[in-house]
C-alpha cells in the first residue's frame, strides 16, 4: 500500500492511495 502511494505521489503531487 504505501509503495503505491509513493508511486502516485511521483506521478502527480498529492499522495494518492492505489491499490
Amino acid at each position: 500500500m504505501e509503495i503505491s502511494v509513493l508511486k502516485g505521489s511521483e506521478k502527480e503531487g498529492p499522495p494518492r492511495v492505489l491499490f
